[in-house]
């Protein structure tokens, strides 16, 4: 089973869901992460304050560790 498929299979189980709601759509994630990055590095958009941004990659296994011990 795929990486993505077992997340979303144990989410479900951790949800008690029979269903997950997916409403992401990836091209708009994609600009508004961009956007987002961009007013973090720019001079020019005065900001009250920094966005929170983590730049990097979480796989599914550290998120689902995470989840898991939360859990007990």
């Amino acid at each position: 089973m795929p990486s993505i498929l077992l997340f979303q299979a144990k989410l479900q189980e951790f949800l008690g869901r029979s269903d997950l709601d997916k409403h992401l759509d990836a091209d708009e994630a994609i600009v508004l992460g961009a956007s987002l990055h961009a007013a973090n590095l720019s001079d020019g958009i005065k900001l009250n304050r920094k966005l929170g941004m983590i730049d990097g990659f979480v796989d599914e296994v550290n998120v689902l560790r995470v989840i898991l011990q939360a859990r007990s």
